[in-house]
């Protein structure tokens, strides 16, 4: 996905999209460390921020994973890790 997406980008000339998926690289990959269901913990943030308007929620402690309650991780981690995928390269 990485390779697809960076060849897309390429001279294409659009910062923002570049800085997009830098971030969003960024959060999935530190889900991934914390063995978090990448998925989920984006859907949640996500519903957060609807209901606060379509803005960032106040509290953001329930979606950090160094910030977040050891309930909270338990919570997150029995949906379980997203399974490895096969390198197809």
């Amino acid at each position: 996905m990485i390779v697809v997406a960076r060849k897309n980008f390429y001279g294409s000339g659009s910062v923002w999209s570049a800085a997009l998926a830098a971030n969003m690289l960024s959060l999935v990959m530190t889900a991934r460390a914390w063995q978090l269901p990448v998925r989920r913990w984006l859907s949640e943030y996500l519903q957060a921020c609807a209901q606060a308007g379509g803005r960032p929620p106040d509290d953001l402690a329930p979606f950090i994973p160094w910030r977040m309650g050891e309930q909270r991780l338990a919570g997150l981690r029995r949906f379980g890790p997203p399974p490895a995928t096969a390198d197809t390269s």
